[in-house]
């Protein structure tokens, strides 16, 4: 059975930021978002196109996989930005040198797991989504923090590196870049560490039991990390280490574990893609990010069917008012045009009436109100019943009294007032 690369991301470690950069992150990262949009449409037109491509070739056509890697690359970059890791402008163009790098190996594909990727990427999409949505929950407070602090704590940072490298290998699996499922949320097991040197020395962080080893070497490409069990797992098919195309976003400088629960401001070394080890502090905020993107998803669900439901309460209600006052406006132009003796013209005017409300009333009663606007509705529900009643005893009296005159403007002013109220209660379900 064949195994996979994964697609790496590295971060750095926090650096100081000015402070004025991240009161105005929003104001500055528009360009970002407007530039991030705009290829995102593209990217869009990409996956759609290589998805077919890749069901018929059983990979991503190459001249799909730059366009698609360097999305994600300068996506991972601009979310690092929003996010406040750094206060350093991610370039438009990956192919400029920047503090945060992603290698993203492109393989083959089974052409059954292409055919059902749209159904095997829920429950990746799933996490994505929640710990995006505790990121959006936290927010503020976050901004917070690095406001005050001037720089990013290294366990909130540390969880936010493993949550853009988990997005960025969800996107690559989502895009038909690779083949490997996205995880590693909660960051690498821990391992002890042996340096070669190229000089063919070796020093170990822990001679005992090495698990790990970092190859040291002169020139752009610093440090490589190899695990001992990815060493020992089976290899790549041919064919697929042929398709394997240069990565893209290929870093520099040294790997970065993060094990220890503190500052390391002024750290200048750009990073390379690295084993991510995450302390108990990162993996708690990992888990708060999540509890807060079910908190946050489930209330904005909530929301959302409220102000649907809000909706179509006002669009019944603007519906049944213009109907009422067609019907009104039409029950006057007959009363002005009528022929008939005059108490005649005005009990069909009247009755004309009485059936426009009513019809009104049918249409108030049958509409589902919001609890914030259901107290308003009720009282509007009852004053028009009190004008159905009158309009009644209105259009069968032979004479209309001064009493029932004045009663009727009464109720009409309380009708437009609470009309108005349910309708104001509409527009805002807040």
């Amino acid at each position: 059975m064949s195994t996979y690369p994964l697609v790496q991301a590295g971060f750095g470690a926090p650096q100081r930021q000015k402070r004025w950069k991240v009161a105005l992150r929003l104001v500055l990262a528009i360009p970002l978002l407007i530039w991030l949009f705009l290829i995102s449409i593209a990217a869009g037109v990409l996956i759609v196109i290589g998805w077919f491509c890749a069901l018929v070739l059983g990979r991503l056509p190459r001249s799909f996989v730059k366009p698609l890697s360097e999305y994600i690359v300068f996506t991972t970059r601009a979310y690092s930005y929003f996010y406040l890791m750094n206060d350093a402008y991610p370039p438009f163009s990956v192919k400029k040198d920047f503090g945060v790098n992603v290698e993203i190996p492109s393989t083959n594909v089974s052409r059954w797991a292409v055919l059902f990727r749209i159904i095997l990427i829920i429950p990746a999409a799933i996490v994505s989504a929640l710990v995006s949505g505790g990121i959006e929950v936290a927010a503020v407070f976050i901004w917070l923090i690095v406001l005050v602090k001037g720089e990013m704590p290294l366990s909130l940072f540390a969880a936010l590196s493993a949550v853009l490298r988990y997005q960025a290998r969800f996107y690559s699996y989502y895009t038909m870049l690779t083949s490997k499922y996205p995880g590693e949320l909660f960051g690498d097991e821990a391992s002890s560490t042996v340096h070669v040197t190229q000089d063919g020395l070796a020093r170990s962080d822990e001679p005992s039991s090495p698990t790990s080893t970092d190859i040291e070497s002169e020139g752009p490409m610093a440090e490589t990390t190899i695990s001992e069990a990815e060493a020992a797992a089976p290899t790549v098919d041919a064919d697929e280490l042929e398709h394997a195309a240069t990565t893209y976003g290929a870093p520099t400088g040294s790997p970065v574990h993060f094990e220890e629960d503190q500052s390391s401001s002024g750290v200048d070394v750009a990073p390379r893609t690295g084993r991510i080890v995450l302390s108990q502090a990162s993996k708690r905020i990992l888990v708060t990010l999540l509890i807060l993107g079910v908190i946050g998803n489930a209330a904005n669900q909530v929301l959302r069917n409220k102000l649907l439901n809000s909706q179509s309460a006002l669009t019944r209600l603007a519906v049944a008012n213009n109907t009422l006052t067609s019907q009104v406006d039409a029950a006057k132009v007959a009363k002005g045009t009528c022929t008939l003796a005059a108490s005649t013209c005005t009990q069909q005017y009247f009755d004309a009436i009485a059936t426009a409300f009513t019809n009104f009333d049918t249409t108030l009663n049958g509409t589902s109100f919001p609890s914030n606007a259901h107290g308003d509705a009720v009282r509007l529900e009852v004053t028009t019943g009190k004008f159905v009643a009158l309009l009644d005893q209105m259009k069968s009296a032979t004479t209309i009294t001064q009493a029932q005159i004045l009663q009727l403007d009464t109720l009409g002013t309380g009708f437009d007032t609470q009309l108005n109220q349910v309708a104001s209660d509409l527009t805002s379900p807040l």
